[in-house]
């Protein structure tokens, strides 16, 4: 397969997720959540790789680096565009606490793990602990979508029901900075090639690279220009951004998500319409990610793969599960969210910032570890979410029966 087919099929795929004249067709394969998720192109990108080779995949490399840039850089800035600090004021520090204490508790853990597990596969120690790095990372992160929808749709549950849901969500957003953390750490490590003071410097790099674009693309935004101008400008400086960070060597999603959170801290009302036209592109550009991490995802399929899988899937499901519960109920009512004593299962669905931090790392600092570990978070992400929905809703229904709405 040639590289202008490989980028045919990913434009087709973002079309057919978001046309809306295929909603029954996705609607009748029974592919509704998955198509969501993102996942169902998670397969169709596996299926399209097994047709390439990976003396082509390099040979593509060219084409594809730049696009997989734009997805991160897009994903990246829509996640710190949520780091509104008027709201994050607003979250007790009681829920902050509670809404991390799983996360990162499952990021400490794999992070041991999977570096011991790559090391022992043969890669240096420098590449183990980055790609131990990059899985932790994205098995901290969980996937809000399953719990959101619920919410959304069954607003005659209990209070308390509804509480805990809020939580999963809050837990969820949070988590992604353990992520984004892990992406910078990682890249700069490999980047100095070792640990030390080049490490540090390469990390403050990447925070201060994006808080400068950040504030470029706020006095950008705020030039005498229309509205679809400074629109069209606003996706320009994300292209940029996502280009600069992979032309560095650093994370595209970090060093976007730093200038989002920058950019939505400024004072002004100009960001609006650009958050705006970053979430109707954050869909195609998800859709891109999943197709094209399928395409990495079966040609990087080696040893250490399986024991990955093993850890990001019944260890990280059992330690979230575990350590939601040791702070259960250690939330006051009067925040409106609630510890329930089954809320870590609502963290099952693994969210998709650890695969677009993978796949960057992969394209970027090509090896067996970044390899390894975009194939393991690939395959673990695809059985979290096909499990997260009946361990949910299970969960939910004999809460709603033992507790029902007044």
């Amino acid at each position: 397969m040639s590289g202008p087919a490989l980028v045919a099929v990913l434009l087709g795929a973002a079309f057919l997720a978001s046309a809306r004249r295929f909603g029954r067709f996705r609607q009748a394969l029974g592919l509704t959540h998955l198509v969501v998720t993102g996942h169902a192109f998670l397969l169709i990108g596996a299926l399209v790789g097994l047709a390439v080779t990976d003396v082509q995949l390099d040979a593509m490399a060219p084409v594809l680096t730049p696009i997989a840039a734009l997805v991160a850089g897009t994903i990246g800035y829509s996640v710190g565009m949520r780091f509104h600090g008027r709201v994050l004021r607003a979250i007790p520090a009681g829920a902050t606490r509670v809404a991390l204490t799983p996360a990162l508790g499952v990021a400490l853990g794999t992070l041991a793990l999977a570096t011991v597990a790559l090391a022992a596969s043969g890669v240096t120690p420098a590449s183990a602990l980055a790609g131990g790095l990059v899985t932790a990372g994205a098995a901290a992160v969980s996937a809000p979508t399953l719990a959101a929808a619920i919410r959304r749709r069954r607003g005659g549950r209990s209070p308390d029901l509804l509480a805990s849901l809020r939580l999963v969500e809050l837990s969820a957003g949070l988590s992604n900075l353990l992520a984004l953390t892990g992406a910078v750490f990682a890249f700069a490590l490999t980047r100095a090639e070792g640990a030390g003071a080049a490490t540090l410097f390469w990390v403050l790099c990447d925070v201060g690279l994006g808080l400068a674009a950040g504030l470029v693309t706020w006095l950008f935004l705020g030039g005498p220009a229309r509205r679809d101008e400074r629109l069209l400008l606003g996706v320009g400086m994300v292209a940029f951004t996502g280009g600069l960070a992979e032309w560095f060597g650093l994370s595209p999603a970090a060093l976007c998500a730093v200038a989002g959170a920058t950019l939505v801290n400024l004072p002004g009302d100009r960001m609006a319409d650009m958050a705006q036209a970053i979430r109707r592109l954050e869909r195609p550009a998800l859709v891109m990610l999943m197709t094209l991490t399928g395409v990495y995802a079966v040609q990087d399929l080696g040893p250490a793969v399986l024991l990955l899988v093993a850890l990001l899937t019944l260890g990280r499901a059992g330690a979230l599960i575990v350590l939601a519960r040791s702070v259960r109920g250690s939330l006051p009512p009067s925040s409106g969210l609630a510890a329930g004593p089954d809320w870590g299962k609502g963290l099952v669905a693994q969210g998709s910032l650890g695969l677009v931090c993978a796949l960057a790392f992969r394209q970027v600092w090509p090896g067996h570890a970044s390899g390894w570990a975009l194939a393991a978070i690939a395959v673990a992400s695809l059985i979290n979410e096909i499990a997260a929905p009946p361990v949910l809703v299970r969960t939910l229904t004999a809460r709603a029966t033992a507790h029902p709405a007044s």
